[in-house]
């Protein structure tokens, strides 16, 4: 039959439209009474039409609405309640959308019937059901298997963290080498050839030591320039000298020390109006070898630390993991035990590392003219020289973290008869601590802080020391700090140095002025008065051969440098001088 609204075609005896939901009136040409849920049915007498339904259950939204089973043909029968008449036989329709679904979940779980046609056992038993419950069941494998999977990807990240972590920093050599490679890159910040070959620039100084009520200090400033092939040249201003009590108490002193050719020039401005030279033995040729090799410094240092490492790897070491007696939490804890024995095969090793490292004897050699062979030669006389205290052990701990190999902290414990130092070195902000005890009694507590700065046409370092020495009883506070700014343009000049004079011919006259002009400087010349006074006793004496009764060589000071000896020629002079420009 047709919808008697939407004209579609519809299923023969229903009462409400599944498309547009009107109210059939007439169903094959017989009235149907309305459905009532509770109500008997009156006898039907012949063909009585059927009365208009009058409530209708509204349609819920999103839900279609199962069609009504077929009205079976009325006959005259004794009044029944409708539910008795119901054909309970019919087959129930599909379930439709996922809310539907839950909707019959609910009507199952609550024992009612479900939209008034479908009872829970119906539903249960359906093919519907039936696959929901399977989707339930798949949805939940799917889960399981997901956790499972997160499962095994952490707990194989925790296995191969372990493993890596094992192969590369849980050995002693792993951490004594990761250990010596923070060392180098330390060392090889500050040695950096452009700036080790040649620089120039200003520096600032200041040191200041205090013992009880006493001052011990310098304050002083000036400029640098050196070209390690040619010259070195440092000035300095000082304003204040404290030995006790200030030594300067009107205008600064200015110094200069300038090194060139093979000789040393001092200028004492505020004494002497000429520079004073002395021979430097060994200066000449060394600058001789430096212009003529490019000399790597950074390239010795390296190979040197990196000499040092594999000696300490080659040596009996044992490990734990402990709380550190440096930083007081869980550490990392490599020791090395030697006694003499020990430490003579270490230095050994070490001596052996350098002379077998070409790149090590090469610009060693470039500085000292000797071949790779002189250069051994020279090692194993040093290691030959070597004295090994067979009462005294060295303990060495590498303080590091449980992972990687970050630094916590070295301590070195030397022990013996009467002995017992110990050394702690540990990183604070932008530096280092360090510590040393002897016998229980703390010796040293000072603290090195280096920071950086830079403009465009400047790099500043500054270096600062302090803390504390004890001498005994006595606690000696510190404060040193150095700053060195280094221009980005190189510039080094020559210094003229036309009237200057060799101290051997220093005369009368000159120290006489020299002691005249200290006159200014009453506290300082009560300190260098005696030292100058011998000085020009031995100079003035050595012209003429005798001393005068001083108790000492004429010539034998380093400043003099000069004067017959045994191994002069006779009649052969002694070079004369020979002012540089």
């Amino acid at each position: 039959m047709k919808c008697i609204s939407c004209q579609n075609e519809i299923q023969d005896g229903i009462i409400n439209c599944p498309y547009c939901g009107t109210i059939q009136t007439v169903n094959n040409g017989v009235n149907v009474a309305p459905v009532s849920g509770a109500q008997p049915i009156q006898p039907v007498q012949g063909a009585v039409p059927v009365q208009p339904v009058q409530t209708v259950q509204p349609v819920q939204p999103g839900v279609a609405v199962p069609p009504v089973p077929p009205v079976q043909p009325v006959q005259t029968v004794t009044p029944q309640p409708v539910a008795q008449q119901v054909n309970t036989g019919t087959q129930p329709q599909a379930l439709g959308t996922v809310s539907q679904r839950d909707a019959i979940a609910q009507g199952i779980q609550s024992g009612n019937l479900i939209n008034g046609m479908y009872t829970a056992d119906e539903v249960i038993d359906s093919k519907e059901h039936q696959n929901f419950v399977m989707e339930e069941k798949k949805d939940k494998k799917k889960k399981i298997i997901l956790t499972s999977v997160f499962l095994i990807i952490v707990i194989g990240l925790i296995i191969g963290g372990f493993l890596f972590y094992k192969s590369q920093y849980k050995t002693s050599n792993k951490r004594i080498k990761s250990f010596f490679d923070v060392v180098k890159t330390e060392v090889n910040g500050v040695i950096k050839n452009d700036t080790t070959q040649k620089n120039n620039g200003d520096y600032k100084l200041n040191i200041k030591i205090d013992e009880n009520e006493k001052q011990y200090g310098l304050v002083a400033e000036g400029k640098f320039a050196y070209d390690l092939s040619r010259l070195v040249d440092i000035t300095a201003n000082i304003s204040s000298i404290k030995y006790g009590e200030e030594l300067i108490e009107k205008d600064p002193i200015s110094l200069e020390l300038y090194l060139n050719d093979s000789k040393a020039y001092f200028n004492f401005q505020n004494f002497l109006d000429k520079y004073i030279y002395i021979d430097f033995d060994n200066l000449t040729e060394y600058k001789h070898n430096i212009a003529q090799n490019d000399v790597l410094y950074n390239l010795i240092s390296s190979s040197f630390i990196q000499s040092l490492s594999d000696s300490f790897i080659n040596t009996t070491s044992n490990q734990k993991m402990g709380k550190s007696s440096i930083s007081g939490g869980t550490a990392n804890i490599v020791s090395i035990n030697m006694n003499s024995e020990q430490r003579k095969n270490f230095m050994k090793r070490f001596f052996e590392r350098l002379e077998e490292n070409p790149t090590f004897t090469e610009q060693v050699g470039k500085i000292t003219g000797k071949d790779a062979k002189g250069i051994r030669d020279e090692l194993d006389m040093i290691l030959k020289n070597m004295k090994f205290d067979s009462d005294k052990t060295i303990l060495i701990e590498l303080h590091t973290a449980l992972f990687k190999s970050k630094f916590i902290g070295l301590k070195v414990v030397v022990t013996g008869t009467n002995l017992n130092d110990s050394y702690i070195i540990k990183p604070i902000a932008n530096g280092y601590s360090i510590k040393e005890t002897k016998n229980s009694n703390q010796v040293l507590d000072i603290r090195y802080i280096k920071t950086k700065g830079a403009t465009s046409t400047t790099r500043t370092t500054t270096r600062a020391i302090s803390g504390t020495v004890y001498d005994g009883k006595v606690a000696k506070n510190i404060d040193i700090s150095l700053e060195i700014s280094s221009n980005v343009v190189v510039d080094i000049k020559d210094v003229k140095v036309k009237d200057s004079v060799k101290f051997t011919n220093l005369t009368e006259e000159d120290f006489n002025n020299f002691e005249l002009r200290l006159d200014k400087y009453p506290k300082l010349k009560t300190i260098f008065a005696p030292t100058i006074e011998t000085y020009k006793t031995i100079v003035l004496s050595s012209k003429t051969g005798e001393c005068n009764g001083v108790d000492t060589n004429c010539t034998s000071d380093p400043m003099l440098n000069e004067g017959p000896t045994e191994n002069t020629p006779e009649g052969e002079q002694t070079p004369q001088d020979t002012p540089t420009e």
